[in-house]
């Protein structure tokens, strides 16, 4: 009988062993599972500060829009040290429209907008205050730049600040003759255009024989070359990457001429983009027709990995993405929506998906109980202990609400019962107690 509880104590072994890992959940010590904004609005970036703090900038829903600011503790209250409660308004003057679409924290701790500003034509929009809130009156005027893009409208989508601390903002541009290309402009740090980069400060990539084309992602290289992701749009949506040279110009060295679109899928856009720390590309953006989102890798030189997923791809199961992030590991975040809920998802460095997400392939935060209706993800940062930042929106009855959660890494949690991997454990640890009880027999 020794024999037999030992066999029994080595299947209980195995069990245990794989039936538990550390699941991702929402952190309830951050706001209580949820942060948000009373009001009607929705974050499109965030941002960490150096203290832990959290900045989210959205829009407003009420008319004229306007570029909403709000920071978090790091216990997820607002945060009273900042702007009016721990909110700052930008509004335009009418009858124009602010929308506030990125946000970055820069060296000095100063915080960072770029999106667009409307009026007679749409113009890029960069705002930068100060740790309290307060506009920063060194950069632009009174703390906000408007740059124009001649001939035609341009707002921005992206932003990243360089090492020196000069500010890029990409998105896209509509000509007067309404043509769309992607467009980037370089700010000093004083809000000027930078007359070393482009055609005094802007450039526009033009893909050739798609309808509208703009970025929706900006990363820049230690090196000063920039990486732009977004989509080309003809009959169906194609992924579109461009690596500029720190001057402006295209990068001969990527993909065909400096440029690169992807299809992967029959219908496929870029959304958000990162650079791993060996300065491999991962972007990542819905795909259609199939359930999910793509994920996909691209080698300094411009094309697809094929030590990553499936020949660079990976498929992203029910997450409709729009965020995506490489922690310390090489883990990579993808963060959006599923099933009326904020969403997060997680792969490994081969493409894998990991298991920390869960059996589902993700977690999601909000369900679509009354009176939440829907809630969704724009944006995404990672904390050096390797939780996690979603930044949304969610719908109550006819409010929208600015929203983060965060996830953790929780207590092991049990994989559930008779699983396939499960079943296979079984197995061999039935098979075990049976060659145990022979050799006793």
């Amino acid at each position: 009988m020794k024999t037999v509880r030992s066999g029994f104590l080595i299947l209980a072994a195995l069990l245990g062993s794989s039936a538990a890992f550390g699941i991702l959940r929402v952190d309830e010590s951050f706001g209580g599972g949820e942060a948000f904004v009373s009001g009607n609005a929705a974050a499109s970036g965030v941002a960490l500060q150096s203290d832990g703090k959290v900045v989210t900038v959205g829009t407003t829903n009420d008319f004229p829009h306007g570029v909403i600011l709000a920071r978090f503790t790091p216990t997820g209250s607002l945060d009273r040290s900042f702007g009016n409660g721990g909110v700052v308004d930008l509004v335009s003057p009418p009858p124009g429209d602010f929308f506030g679409n990125a946000v970055a924290i820069d060296s000095a701790g100063r915080i960072v907008v770029a999106g667009s500003a409307s009026g007679a034509t749409v113009r890029v929009l960069l705002a930068r205050f100060l740790p309290d809130g307060s506009p920063d009156a060194s950069f632009g005027t009174g703390g906000l730049v408007l740059a124009d893009f001649p001939g035609g409208g341009a707002g921005a989508q992206a932003l990243a600040i360089q090492p020196d601390g000069k500010i890029v903002a990409a998105g896209g541009f509509e000509s007067a003759a309404n043509a769309y290309d992607f467009c980037v402009a370089r700010f000093e740090t004083d809000g000027s255009l930078d007359p070393s980069f482009g055609s005094a400060g802007r450039v526009l990539v033009d893909f050739g024989g798609y309808i509208f084309e703009y970025a929706s992602a900006v990363a820049v290289r230690p090196d000063g070359r920039v990486v732009l992701g977004g989509r080309t749009d003809g009959a169906l949506y194609r992924m579109a990457f461009a690596q500029l040279l720190s001057d402006g110009s295209l990068d001969p060295a990527f993909g065909s001429g400096g440029k690169l679109v992807l299809a992967v899928a029959p219908s496929i856009e870029c959304r958000g983009l990162a650079l791993q720390h060996d300065g491999n590309i991962v972007a990542t953006g819905p795909a259609y027709p199939q359930d999910g989102s793509l994920v996909v890798r691209v080698l300094e030189n411009g094309t697809l990995d094929p030590a990553f997923g499936t020949g660079g791809v990976s498929q992203v199961p029910t997450v409709s993405a729009n965020a995506i992030a490489v922690d310390a590991g090489g883990r990579i975040a993808v963060g959006g929506d599923a099933l009326g809920s904020m969403a997060l998802t997680r792969l490994l460095p081969s493409g894998a998906v990991d298991p920390s997400v869960g059996p589902d392939g993700y977690v999601r935060a909000f369900g679509g109980a009354p009176p939440q209706i829907a809630a969704g993800a724009s944006a995404l940062a990672l904390q050096p202990d390797g939780r996690v930042l979603l930044a949304g929106w969610q719908v109550l009855v006819t409010i929208q609400l600015l929203t983060v959660v965060r996830f953790a890494e929780g207590a092991l949690a049990p994989v559930p019962a008779l699983s396939g991997a499960g079943l296979a454990i079984l197995g061999v640890g039935l098979a075990l107690i049976a060659v145990l009880l022979l050799r006793r027999s």
